[in-house]
């Protein structure tokens, strides 16, 4: 591959991680920060943007983040109160660079709104003193001297271009703090005959009328110089020339000179690079990182998972062998085992992201909800710093942005409602993250009216999804939301009422191996949660047998185990067991017949395992094999979907065993549990 067009795609990505901090600046912002590290974190944000982009050959993208890094500037520099900046306009850009460089990844060349150009330059204009209102063009977009002159020697290495520097985004990031003036020395040019064009040769002396910093031009010019290449002194000997080619002009710079002899009587002395006193420059030191495709994380992935299963293997040959043969074979299996445990976790950890980068997102929509339904609400947001495999925080933003949607929509009711019913106008949404027994748990929940029972019932039976005779739970009843074309909504809005929200949730968290749980209490609000694995890939797993068959039980699930021979077993009428283990009544499932391999008649141990509701099930099974990670195997994708099982792994001697999904035993046990809870009292059942 070009290497040109590697560097353009990791710009491309990392525009999206800057675009990202951006919106996170602008958010906190607009509500109420004067932070000058949110000020200069936004500025810098599309500043890097705007570099990037030039060197990459995309004007369009380089001329709006030009005026909107220039529009950004009038709040740096105090000409904008943060309380009185136009932080919608702000949001439109940001939206609008986003679609440039969407644009650019997929090839398609798009032009910068000149609506937007517009808007973004008035915002200068109505800074400036006497700005009144903004001409049809503003071909000059420096803004006005400041004060005192400021000398910069710029020295580049012969290897600039090759690093794709343009040094005209140098003079356009300086030029944005103040008046500049250009003095380009061509005098140690080499002969054309031994000129190498992919080496610099150029010299500049720049002057500065600016109220800047040293500290500030240092982060300016060390976005894309080194130390050696550039110096800064103040009140030096004046530099004369004209003024950079604009960013956004297609000409090249012109390189003057006063004289044909280059001597040193032609141009002002350039200032040394040892010049007296020269600016501190605090450097902040940075981690050292590199960006990797992900396909190739993916690859190393899947060779561990080879690695656990080859490693599975050689156990179980291992115990084939005489005992004395093998002390020292089953020594140098358990270090490998540890390393791989090991290599597993670290390949884990480089594909781990926090979810941060996917709720920040959130903030600005719940703004936009408000306003477009009339409705009053802040978010909460906890445990941001969460890590989740990438390709799940890829998958989480339609769920969230649905989730929210139906609390603001649904739940949230207006100022003057949440009034009558004695709370405070302004609503509370809360999105929270946390990592509870390897699974990832992420949920949304608010202080509103709750899920309305009666309507979704109704709507539920006018559809003939429940029959008129029907009673169901009230955890049935929610369930419904999640069925495609169902709604509580009694008009259909630009926001929701299709019935297609929650469904398009459900189905992306079943795609990732996950779960949706929904609560709700009248008057008080409800909870949407989401439970995701950890990883998609490897997991801790207990071998079992039941019915004859090797399945996996993840550990995360199981709280304890039981000889039934040591167990109180009842019976209640219809023949469904319970146990009372602890002062609980939990139901006993024989798991083998729950999955139709068939009842056993050796079955010998019960595995009390939790569910993410929290109530108890105690699963019968013959026997208990062994711990052991096994690799996660997709059966949607190799098989079909299967009923009680998650996935599929394989073990040491190459057969295939079901990973079995705690959660969704319930669902399949379900008379049971029903008998259970007929039969006894509410409070004694978890």
């Amino acid at each position: 591959m070009d290497p040109l067009v590697e560097l353009k795609a990791a710009f491309l990505e990392e525009c999206d991680e800057l675009l990202a901090a951006l919106e996170a600046r602008l958010a906190k912002l607009r509500d109420g920060s004067t932070s000058m590290d949110d000020i200069n974190g936004a500025f810098r944000a599309i500043h890097s943007v705007k570099g990037g982009a030039g060197a990459f050959g995309m004007p369009a993208l380089v001329q709006l983040a030009h005026v909107f890094e220039a529009a950004l500037d009038h709040l740096r520099a105090g000409r904008i109160a943060p309380a009185a900046a136009p932080y919608e306009l702000f949001l439109r850009a940001l939206d609008q660079v986003g679609t440039l460089v969407s644009a650019a990844r997929q090839g398609n060349a798009l032009a910068a709104p000149a609506d937007l150009v517009l808007d973004l330059q008035r915002v200068g204009l109505s800074a400036a003193p006497g700005g009144s209102q903004a001409p049809e063009a503003a071909p000059d977009l420096a803004i006005p001297a400041q004060s005192g002159p400021i000398q910069i020697a710029l020295r580049p290495n012969l290897d600039l271009f090759r690093r794709a520097i343009d040094v005209r985004h140098i003079f356009a990031g300086l030029e944005a703090m103040g008046q500049l003036r250009v003095k380009t020395r061509i005098g140690g040019l080499p002969s054309l005959r031994e000129i190498n064009p992919q080496n610099c040769h150029l010299m500049f002396d720049l002057e500065l009328e600016s109220e800047a910093t040293d500290q500030q031009l240092a982060e300016v010019l060390e976005l894309q110089l080194g130390p050696d290449e550039f110096a800064i002194a103040r009140n030096a000997a004046p530099v004369v020339a004209e003024p950079p080619a604009r960013l956004i002009e297609p000409s090249p710079i012109v390189l003057t000179q006063s004289q044909p002899d280059p001597g040193p009587v032609s141009a002002p002395p350039p200032i040394p690079m040892e010049a007296p006193a020269p600016a501190p420059r605090i450097k902040a030191a940075a981690a050292s990182s590199i960006r990797v495709d992900l396909q190739r994380i993916d690859r190393l992935m899947n060779l561990v998972g080879e690695i656990v299963i080859t490693q599975s293997m050689l156990d179980q040959r291992l115990l084939s062998l005489p005992t004395a043969a093998t002390m020292q074979i089953a020594d140098g299996l358990q270090i490998l085992s540890r390393q791989t445990r090991e290599l597993q976790e670290s390949v884990m950890a480089v594909r781990a992201q926090p979810v941060k980068n996917v709720f920040q997102r959130m903030p600005r929509l719940v703004r936009e909800l408000c306003q477009a339904l009339g409705k009053q609400a802040r978010l909460q947001i906890i445990g941001e710093d969460t890590e989740v495999d990438k390709t799940i925080i890829e998958e989480l933003a339609d769920p969230l942005t649905h989730m929210i949607r139906n609390a603001l929509d649904h739940g949230m009711e207006t100022p003057d409602e949440r009034r009558a019913a004695g709370k405070p106008p302004e609503g509370l949404v809360t999105l929270q993250a946390e990592q509870r027994s390897g699974r990832i748990v992420i949920s949304v929940s608010d202080d509103g009216r709750g899920i309305n029972r009666d309507r979704l019932l109704a709507k539920a039976r006018a559809r003939g999804l429940i029959t008129a005779s029907e009673r169901p739970a009230p955890e049935e009843i929610d369930a419904l939301l999640f069925h495609p074309g169902l709604s509580t909504a009694e008009a259909v809005t630009d926001v929701s009422g299709r019935g297609v929200g929650m469904d398009v949730v459900k189905q992306n968290v079943e795609a990732l191996g996950g779960r949706v749980l929904v609560a709700s209490e009248p008057g008080k609000g409800a909870r949407f949660t989401l439970l995701l694995p950890l990883t998609l890939a490897v997991m801790d797993g207990m071998i079992i047998r039941s019915s004859g068959q090797r399945l996996v039980l993840p550990i995360a699930s199981i709280r304890e185990t039981l000889q039934s021979a040591d167990t109180t077993i009842e019976c209640l009428p219809g023949g469904h067991e319970f146990l009372r283990h602890r002062d609980r009544l939990s139901p006993l499932v024989r798991l083998g017949e729950v999955l139709n391999f068939g009842r056993s008649n050796d079955e010998q141990v019960i595995l009390m395992t939790e569910t993410d509701r929290g109530s108890q099930i105690g699963l019968w099974v013959d026997e208990i094999i062994g711990q052991q990670q096994v690799v996660v195997k997709s059966l949607e994708t190799s098989y079909g979907a299967v009923p009680g099982a998650s996935a599929a792994t394989i073990l040491g001697d190459g057969l295939v065993a079901l990973i079995i999904d705690v959660d969704s035993i319930p669902s399949i046990c379900a008379p049971a549990i029903l008998a259970l809870r007929t039969a006894t009292h509410p409070t004694q059942l978890q």
